[in-house]
């Protein structure tokens, strides 16, 4: 990056020629040149003292031979030396570059300005962060008068607002201004975006020199929403890529933490597993964990070799119940601020409830419970907590609210007030999986019809094993058994099921037997739903306990769909467009049971980290709010018209994949874009103008190699003439007398 530093002068005044080396480490040779200085040095000859009678004619004759000695000594000294000089520059292999364009021809131009302001570009180095280090070259670029001459349309374009500009400007200072007020952000959008809308803004353009100027530090991440050859055909259009990165990657990533997705139950640990990643130099780093301010967890100082991937798990004991908010920090801060925290909620809390009714020593119940929550795994990776009860308990449950299911497994016969129950339970939005078993009476469920999917008429034994037959229904409880997903409902022997009559109040049949009964029926009732399964999962009546995981899948699938849709502690990512499902509190009891307000409902989102907030309105058919999520931290939603019930809390978090700073290659890019219309760009002297001749390349080997042989002539040439002199002349170097 020191290379932008010195760089200084704009591009179309800097370095109108200039030089380069093919072989560079030959120049040294150049202190061979000292050769012949020295041996004229060393074997120059010394005067005699000669004693004459007459010496007013000798010392005249003296001085001026030799006055013209040294004169050709030093000329053939120069000659020698500069062959030598030669030599050495025509093996370096030189090149030379000239400016072919003139400065004032350039016309008028249209341009776009692509900042990508992603987090990676907060990679700090030398108290300067890649984004304001492209900051600064841009707006010098748009002080370049030549560069951009009067009548020029410009546009800006940043990753934040890849589409923000609408048209291009005529008022470059503005432009410049716009730059300078751009800070980095923490999201982890691309070039692909900005470079799309790019050419639509020039494709709107009228002038015929047409420029993009990309700033960014070309790592992989950002260029991986570009397809190759996406712009193939936009030959009008020259790209400048101005490369702010750097080669070695010396950033520890803090990686994505791998979070509860749902409410942990108060008695079991959270468990949060925490990776990090060496760059290409290694390093040390420790981790240290923080819940609500406090400290909770810390991990030693661990010595990370090159490109190390180290995983550890922090396990947060001892919770109350509630939302709980904390923070992952590597220390030391490395070069990325961007991923030395981690932002994460949890909520604490009961498990979702479901009450599977059934005699306690009935099969039926003991397969259905442990697929639903199986006793053998620790409560915390368990999705529902699970109540059996008998059917003569059903009627006298003060509530069934807060039940997300209930499951009538094998039951004989349910009464009439318990169909009540289940029927006003169901109408609110619960859940009534009725799953038949050798204790079965078709005629005990005769009071059903208010909430049943359909009536049971009698049990039907076939004279061949039979199976569900191919799904080609759409529901999504279906889609896991989708031809491909490697799971068959239709592959488990049936060798009993129910006959259901016709399903009741609308019932639709999803999915039958190769005999053609109904083998699962859906009715929704109000807010709810019924379903009903004519198979059952003990060994007399099917091979849906032995091949347990199609029925396994499917009664989850029943389970997950009516789960909470409000999860009180979310972990979101950056950028990323999100609605929340409100609390009740929030979102339905919006006005307290006052009658609905005629404006729309707000709610607050506020951050602690930020330490600012935001009204959001709330969608008035399924009661959600977009969050806000431009920035990492903290964020909690309070209802304005109920604040004291609670809230709902959610983190955001740049994705780790933006820490990785691998480098795209030059080729890579040039793959994008017609062949010559695309230069990567590391010193401002690098630019070239479009719309005028670029830069003339000549190659000066052959031209020093003709000026070596001409200084060798002429010094073969000047030796020889001067030793074939006079003998008085060349008799000695003097005398002295």
């Amino acid at each position: 990056m020191s290379d932008w530093v010195s760089a200084g002068m704009p591009a179309t005044l800097w370095g109108l020629a200039q030089i380069t080396f093919a072989a560079p480490a030959m120049l040294w040779g150049a202190l061979a040149a000292a050769g012949p200085v020295l041996i004229h040095l060393v074997l120059r000859a010394r005067s005699q003292r000669v004693a004459l009678p007459t010496v007013q004619f000798v010392i005249k004759t003296q001085q001026q031979t030799e006055s013209w000695r040294r004169i050709k000594h030093l000329l053939l000294l120069l000659l020698r030396t500069l062959a030598i000089l030669l030599l050495v520059a025509a093996l370096a292999r030189p090149t030379l570059k000239t400016a072919a364009f003139s400065t004032m021809t350039r016309g008028p131009v249209e341009a776009v300005f692509c900042l990508d302001d992603s987090a990676s570009m907060g990679v700090r180095s030398q108290d300067e962060t890649r984004f304001e280090l492209a900051r600064g070259i841009a707006a010098k670029l748009l002080r370049d008068r030549t560069r951009f001459p009067a009548n020029s349309r410009l546009a800006l374009l940043t990753g934040s607002l890849p589409s923000g500009a609408t048209r291009l400007s005529p008022d470059v200072e503005y432009i410049r201004q716009q730059v300078e007020q751009l800070e980095v952000a923490d999201h982890d959008r691309g070039v692909g975006g900005m470079l799309d809308h790019a050419y639509e803004l020039l494709e709107e353009g009228a002038l015929e020199t047409r420029e993009i100027y990309v700033f960014g530090d070309l790592t992989q991440q950002a260029w991986r929403s570009v397809p190759v050859g996406v712009y193939a055909s936009r030959k009008d259009v020259q790209v400048f890529c101005i490369d702010v990165g750097t080669e070695t990657n010396t950033n520890v990533v803090l990686l994505d933490p791998v979070l509860p997705d749902r409410t942990v139950p108060a008695s079991a640990a959270a468990e949060i597993a925490i990776g990090l990643r060496a760059g290409d130099v290694g390093g040390k780093a420790s981790l240290e964990v923080t819940l609500d301010g406090d400290p909770r967890w810390r991990l030693g100082t661990l010595s990370l070799k090159p490109r190390d991937v180290v995983h550890k798990t922090a396990a947060l004991t001892n919770l109350p119940p509630g939302l709980h908010q904390g923070e992952i920090r590597l220390r030391p801060d490395d070069a990325l601020s961007a991923d030395n925290v981690r932002y994460f909620s949890l909520h604490v809390g009961p498990l979702p409830r479901i009450t599977v009714i059934g005699r306690p020593d009935s099969q039926v119940v003991a397969i259905v419970s442990a697929m639903m929550a199986p006793s053998s795994l620790p409560v915390e990776h368990n999705r529902v907590a699970l109540t059996q009860r008998g059917v003569d308990e059903l009627a006298g449950m003060a509530d069934l609210a807060d039940q997300v299911a209930v499951v009538l497994a094998d039951v004989a016969s349910v009464p009439a007030a318990a169909f009540a129950k289940l029927a006003e339970y169901v109408a609110t939005g619960g859940q009534l999986i009725v799953i038949p078993g050798p204790s079965l009476e078709a005629g005990g469920y005769a009071d059903g019809e208010a909430v049943l999917a359909a009536l049971p008429a009698e049990v039907i034994t076939p004279a061949q094993t039979v199976h569900v037959a191919p799904l080609d229904d759409p529901h999504p409880l279906l889609a896991p058994f989708r031809a491909g997903s490697g799971l068959s409902l239709c592959e488990p022997a049936i060798r009993r099921y129910v006959r259901f009559d016709e399903p009741l109040g609308g019932g639709q049949v999803l999915a039958r037997t190769d005999d053609g009964a109904a083998a699962i029926i859906v009715r929704q009732i109000g807010r709810g739903r019924s379903v009903a399964l004519a198979f059952s999962p003990v060994r007399q009546w099917s091979d849906f306990a032995i091949d347990a995981g199609p029925m396994l899948v499917l009664l989850n699938g029943l389970i997950a769909e009516t789960l909470p849709r409000v999860c009180l502690a979310r972990n979101l990512r950056v950028g990323r467009s999100t609605r929340l499902g409100l609390p009740e509190a929030a979102g339905k009891q919006r006005n307290g049971g006052n009658p609905p307000s005629k404006g729309p409902v707000l709610v607050t989102i506020t951050s602690p980290t930020r330490r600012g907030s935001w009204p959001v309105a709330v969608h008035p058919d399924d009661g959600s709010a977009l969050a806000v999520t431009d920035r990492c931290g903290h964020y909690l939603i309070r209802s304005e018209a109920r604040p004291e019930r609670g809230a709902l809390g959610y983190s955001v978090n740049t994705p780790a994949e933006e820490s990785d700073l691998t480098r795209a290659s030059v080729t890579a890019i040039a793959s994008r874009f017609p062949p010559g219309r695309v230069q990567r760009v590391q010193r401002l002297d690098e630019l070239v103008l479009t719309g005028q001749p670029g830069a003339a390349t000549h190659a000066l080997t052959g031209w020093l190699a003709l000026a070596l042989l001409g200084l060798l002539l002429a010094e073969s040439f000047l030796s020889n003439r001067f030793h074939r002199q006079p003998e008085e002349e060349q008799a000695g170097p003097g005398t002295e007398i």
